[in-house]
């Protein structure tokens, strides 16, 4: 039977080992902090989202019944070609969809 006993390192020698980093081990750089610009858009977009979101109750209405109207008007105008009443609409309702995307899905970072 082999011998599974391993001599546990003691004194002197197991400090020395503890305080010196690995030979292989590279040192940290600090990392860079995000410049000037950065910070700016991320401020101007925190600030858009949280005057965004407190208007939100009666934005999502009147966001609703201008897309019910633009529907409306769409489907008045769906046999002339010269009128562009669903590309409208189409845009009415992308603006509707990513509002909604960026107030319920989206959240800032210090925002909790």
């Amino acid at each position: 039977m082999a011998n599974n006993v391993f001599k546990f390192p003691g004194g002197q020698v197991a400090r020395e080992a503890l305080k010196s980093p690995p030979a292989d081990a590279a040192p940290k750089k600090p990392q860079d902090s995000p410049g000037v610009a950065k910070k700016m858009s991320s401020g101007i977009v925190k600030v858009l989202w949280l005057a965004t979101a407190l208007v939100w109750p009666v934005l999502r209405w009147l966001l609703a019944l201008d897309v019910a109207f633009q529907f409306a008007l769409m489907v008045w105008h769906w046999d002339n070609p010269a009128s562009h009443a669903g590309w409208t609409f189409a845009l009415h309702f992308a603006v509707m969809v990513a509002l909604t995307f960026f107030v319920s899905v989206f959240k800032p970072k210090d925002v909790k």
